[in-house]
């Protein structure tokens, strides 16, 4: 149950959010998880990358300082000399290493950062033993400095005999700074992509917003509906054409005219209209660019009556549109017109033989001959039943 209102909450949050929003935020977060998955893939990199970085520095500074010969001099005669230290801190200061460490054989230190420990032995016994047999090699364990990486490097003498080692390393605390400096560029790259992913999503959002008139999804699609029903119920076939003579409306009696016409299978929706059709209705408007209004044409043997306009967009020229109505519609309306001008004469001429009639019964009785008034309407009273009173009585049992 609760998973079902999770669903339902999530529904009715989406159907507040409009068209822009949603854009914006499905834009937004495809561009956050890809740059997110993509940062994530880069940092593994840059931090292996930095690794191997940070062990071919102190390799090649250990190699260089187990050739040089003040370090080789005093290491072979098992003297602590000073130049040795000096050296040691400029070659420190000019390759931002932490600590550079020569030994002898006997372990013995002859530079170190801290000045204290020179003439001791190594903290760390067992691991600088592995480079007294000529080899090198990495390792990271606590020393004086704390925890780090560090490289062991044999000195060789001019007789090629191993007179000393020399380590040189750097913190893990150091390490963890500048892959946190690396980071940082990853993160600020980051907020540049979302910000541009952000800005591009709006202007699209916003193009697609003005392309669609400001509508909503919802609100085209009842305006489509509502489209629908009111062609629908318009009177006349209403059928609209494009450039390439696409159908792009048709309503209802449009389909029935084309039936009625033998004609049903001559059009379909976002179809192309037949060659047939075209040339009947719409050819004239095509070449012209002009309204024809009130045109009698015949589709196949049926008499229609047609009203064509051009479709202008942005001043350009993009389809017809064509009202389309039986002609014998029309004719059967002018009939019943012609019969109701008829049944007025008839009415007109019955009222004014009336208003003679009435004259005529005023005239006698001012003569004061009441008899002929009598069989003056009994005349008229015969009349009516003979020419009127039968069809209203007809109509009465009916």
């Amino acid at each position: 149950m609760d998973i079902v209102k999770i669903k339902m909450n999530r529904q009715k949050w989406f159907r507040f959010l409009s068209l822009r929003s949603l854009m914006i935020l499905l834009i937004l977060l495809t561009v956050f998880f890809s740059l997110g998955a993509s940062a994530l893939l880069v940092q593994n990199y840059v931090v292996d990358r930095e690794y191997q970085v940070i062990e071919n520095k102190i390799s090649s500074i250990a190699r260089i300082v187990a050739k040089d010969d003040r370090v080789i001099g005093a290491v072979t005669n098992e003297v602590i000399d000073p130049e040795v230290q000096e050296y040691a801190n400029e070659v420190l200061a000019d390759t931002d290493v932490e600590f550079i460490v020569v030994l002898d054989n006997n372990l013995i230190r002859y530079s170190h950062p801290e000045k204290a420990v020179i003439g001791g032995k190594f903290s760390n016994i067992e691991d600088a033993s592995r480079a007294l047999d000529g080899s090198e090699h990495f390792s990271e364990h606590i020393g004086i400095l704390g925890a780090g990486r560090r490289f062991f490097t044999p000195i060789i003498n001019e007789a090629g005999e191993q007179v000393g080692i020399v380590c040189v390393g750097i913190t893990n605390e150091t390490i963890a700074i500048q892959n946190q400096a690396a980071q940082e560029k990853l993160i600020y790259g980051l907020a540049v992509g979302l910000m541009v992913g952000l800005t591009g999503s709006i202007l699209l959002a916003n193009k697609i917003k003005k392309t669609l008139l400001g509508l909503e999804p919802k609100q085209i699609a009842t305006r489509l509906k509502e489209r629908k029903i009111i062609t629908d119920a318009v009177v006349e076939g209403i059928i609209a054409i494009s450039m390439d003579k696409k159908v792009l409306l048709m309503n209802e009696n449009a389909k029935a005219i084309f039936k009625q016409a033998n004609l049903p299978e001559i059009v379909s929706m976002n179809g192309e209209v037949s060659g047939e059709l075209y040339t009947v209705l719409f050819s004239e408007c095509f070449s012209t660019k002009e309204t024809v209004s009130d045109h009698s044409l015949v589709l196949n043997h049926l008499d229609i009556v047609v009203n064509i306009s051009p479709i202008w967009i942005n001043q350009e020229f993009s389809g017809a549109v064509a009202t389309v109505r039986d002609q014998s519609e029309m004719k059967h309306l002018l009939r019943e017109l012609s019969g109701t001008e008829q049944y007025i004469d008839s009415l007109r001429a019955q009222s004014h033989n009336f208003l003679n009639q009435l004259h005529v019964i005023l005239g006698l009785i001012e003569l004061e001959k009441y008899e002929e008034v009598k069989s003056y309407i009994s005349i008229l009273n015969k009349d009516y039943h003979e020419e009127i009173g039968y069809i209203v009585k007809n109509s009465y049992k009916m």
